[in-house]
């Protein structure tokens, strides 16, 4: 009751909310919940995941500062207001929140805690359109070719898509909530060999002989194309490390049987009739033929595993690992469909199951057998020649990452946060693995979305904006470009308690030495 009451008092006698996210968004999510929710049916089962029902997962649809929309979520924090509207399914509840935003930031496609509750997170069109029209924007260039690039296929939001990020980050709350501890970590990535010509090269390998597993019709074409990619990922696999393996198997785990319900749900919808106002999206033309749909998958596969995409604008970077891992987690699910084996979504949901595991212990492959196939793959593929390319790549990946770093020391105003005179540090760091790139030094270069970065308890730097930021351990150095001019009443000289307010970022410290010179502001942390 109180909540209600703060909420009338907020809006004003006789005012009523308003949705302001695109409706369209709230129909896609109504689409894909009349699949993966039980509406009360009579031996209802989940055609898109063994075991899982979605109904006690709540949704909120953002665009940031803009409005908060919460669909069926038990109990909505204060400052969300109860709305109608002709879009919502009979028996669903819709909340509104105006200006406040549970993100801030754009294109935020995932899970959060709402009230204790895990609830599933899909931004706006506007949202997800506008990080690349910022990098559009930012990226070096004639301005006429940027604007050559708003074509429609740029612009145009794809109600296909739109279906799949539902999906796929509502399986991700039913995936934390059934093994959670599966995932991988993030910190593990900061160790991998992503630039590794053999590695690259394997994964080019891996990309071609799963989608053409996917596309034979014949089941022992399928069967030895599973045993070609086998041996294959286990040649490549030899070379890294445990923690790498783990890394790869977690995230295919988490984002590549997340992709792989994007195929299930084509293959689902095929045939059927759309429920709702669908047709009035653009682009949209109905359900009865979505190999379109998973041509696209595939070729979204083939294209990340070669390695011929640039993620967030870097074709070098972390992040192409990252959806490389997406495709071939999905590739293998669906080649496990192929292959028949009925149980394995129960099966992967186990502590020390892998995808990789499963096609190993299904095939029974000996290693002579192993040894053949990779053997014909190498001479088929040309797989020398393969090789020679991808050094090369190496080459340019490392030259353009020091080029970068390079670029960014020379920038000014700079920001050096040093703590070498710290006798223990641990450096946390908040950032996106869609936005890393090392160099030869172990440096690592970080960008994309704003960072947070706390060194122990001496010292903490949060960026306001996504700027970015140079991380030398060796040195015990951080340096960060500043958004706009130092301040000239900037304090110099050893200070205790520092709160420093910088363009485009905070920087925090308990006692340190603040030095000036040249348009670098270096922050030296002591003991």
């Amino acid at each position: 009751m109180i909540r209600l009451l703060l909420s009338v008092s907020i809006l004003g006698a006789g005012e009523s909310p308003r949705l302001r996210i695109d409706p369209l968004l709230l129909a896609q999510v109504a689409e894909v919940y009349g699949l993966i929710a039980d509406a009360g049916t009579d031996g209802w089962q989940n055609p898109i995941w063994n075991g899982w029902n979605a109904r006690d997962t709540p949704i909120l649809l953002y665009l940031p500062d803009v409005q908060d929309a919460l669909v069926n979520h038990p109990r909505p924090p204060i400052g969300f207001v109860p709305a109608q509207h002709p879009g919502l399914p009979s028996g669903w509840t819709l909340h509104l929140r105006d200006g406040t935003t549970h993100f801030e930031v754009d294109g935020q496609n995932t899970s959060t805690d709402i009230e204790g509750i895990e609830t599933l997170v899909v931004a706006d069109p506007l949202s997800n359109l506008r990080p690349g029209l910022s990098q559009l924007v930012r990226a070096p260039g004639d301005v006429h070719d940027k604007e050559a690039a708003l074509t429609a296929d740029f612009l145009a939001t794809d109600p296909y898509q739109q279906l799949a990020f539902v999906v796929h980050e509502a399986f991700h709350v039913h995936q934390f909530r059934r093994a959670g501890q599966k995932m991988a970590q993030e910190s593990w990535l900061g160790e991998y060999p992503w630039l590794a010509a053999r590695n690259l090269a394997g994964f080019v390998l891996e990309g071609r002989l799963l989608e053409r597993a996917l596309r034979a019709e014949d089941p022992f074409d399928v069967a030895q194309g599973a045993l070609d990619f086998l041996a294959v990922r286990l040649d490549r696999r030899a070379s890294l490390s445990p923690q790498a393996v783990a890394y790869e198997d977690g995230t295919e785990f988490s984002e590549g049987l997340a992709k792989y319900t994007e195929w299930k749900l084509a293959e689902t919808l095929e045939g059927r009739t759309p429920q709702g106002p669908l047709h009035w999206a653009r682009g949209f033309h109905g359900y009865d033929d979505l190999q379109v749909w998973r041509e696209d998958l595939l070729g979204q596969m083939r294209a990340m595993m070669d390695g011929t995409v640039a993620v967030n604008g870097n074709l070098y970077g972390a992040g192409c690992l990252r959806m490389r891992l997406y495709s071939s987690g999905m590739g293998q699910a669906v080649l496990l469909d192929r292959l028949g084996i009925e149980d394995w979504q129960d099966r992967i949901l186990q502590p020390e199951t892998s995808l990789t595991g499963l096609l190993t212990e299904v095939l029974m492959a000996t290693p002579a057998e192993l040894r053949e196939a990779l053997d014909e793959v190498h001479r088929r593929e040309n797989y020398a020649q393969l090789l020679v390319q991808k050094q090369a790549f190496e080459a340019e990946g490392r030259a353009d990452a020091l080029r970068r770093s390079e670029e960014l020391l020379s920038t000014r105003p700079l920001l050096t946060l040093d703590y070498a005179s710290l006798d223990e540090a641990q450096v946390a760091w908040t950032y996106t693995p869609f936005g890393m790139a090392r160099l030869e030094d172990g440096s690592t270069l970080y960008d994309s979305t704003p960072l947070s970065v706390e060194i122990g308890h001496h010292a903490s730097l949060e960026q306001e904006v996504a700027l970015p930021a140079l991380y030398v351990p060796r040195e015990q150095r951080i340096h960060v470009p500043l958004r706009g001019p130092l301040p000239d009443d900037l304090p110099v000289g050893e200070q205790e308690n520092l709160e420093l307010a910088l363009p485009g970022l905070e920087v925090r410290s308990l006692r340190a030495v603040l030095e000036r010179e040249d348009g670098q502001v270096t922050i030296r942390l002591l003991p």
